[in-house]
Formats: structure tokens, sequence, C-alpha cells
């Protein structure tokens, strides 16, 4: 038997039924699918500059969220920022109905330190295996 890798597609439905098939990947970690979010880029696996369409909703509690929006977002930190300006932000819990503010870095590199330091777990790296049964 064989196994495969593949890139799958992205879409709350997707990530609905994969969580419904106990596949923990998807209920844990998000990066994996933070890589179809539109941002202005991406480094160390951290989003930098995430489309303001894309962020997490301010106002909304986190109990009202959609399990799209916290599965895409939930302990995974994420920069805004220019220059010498890079705050880091993570829809954590610290505050009940907006993303919490964890930092800011002068740099983007220290600002990508402080976003990995906050959960680090959230940016291990993940792909699906699916077994081939049809070959052997």
């Amino acid at each position: 038997m064989t196994q495969k890798q593949e890139k799958l597609p992205m879409g709350e439905d997707f990530i609905a039924e994969m969580a419904a098939k106990g596949h923990v990947a998807v209920k844990r970690y998000a990066t994996y699918f933070n890589e179809g979010v539109d941002a202005e880029d991406m480094v160390d696996g951290v989003l930098v500059n995430p489309a303001p369409e894309e962020l997490p909703l301010y106002g909304v509690p986190h109990d009202q969220r959609s399990q799209f929006e916290i599965m895409l977002w939930w302990r995974l930190p994420y920069i805004v920022g220019q220059d010498k300006e890079w705050s880091v932000y993570c829809l954590d819990g610290g505050a009940h109905d907006r993303p919490s503010y964890v930092g800011q870095g002068r740099s983007l590199k220290e600002a990508v330190k402080i976003a990995k330091a906050r959960f680090p777990m959230s940016f291990a790296r993940l792909e699906f295996l699916y077994n081939d049964e049809d070959e052997e």
C-alpha cells in the first residue's frame, strides 16, 4: 500500500466535512488552511498583512463566530504593519469579541518571532496523507 500526498481544496464545507470525520489536524492546526488566505506575504508560516476582509471580525463574541472562522484563526497570530511598526494580533480569547493585541516588533523579523512564540504549536507543518488502497 502506498501513501499519496495531496494538497486539498479549502473552504468551509471541506473543513466541516474533515472535522466531522475526526481529522484532528483540521481541528487543531490552521496554518495549512491559511495558505489560501489573501495576504501581502507569509513569513515562516506567519501571515503578514492579511486582506482586511480575511481578518477575524471585530465586535463578534467568540461563541457567535462561525466554525470556519474559529478553525482558520484561533490561536494563529498574524502581523499587520509596515516599515518599523509591525503589530501582532491573535484570536485567542484574550478579548471576548476581537483578536488580542500580542505585541509589536520594530522589524518584520522581530514581529515574526513574537508571533511564533505566542502559540508555537500553531505553526506545526501538517499535510494530509491518504492511503491509496487500490495500489499495493
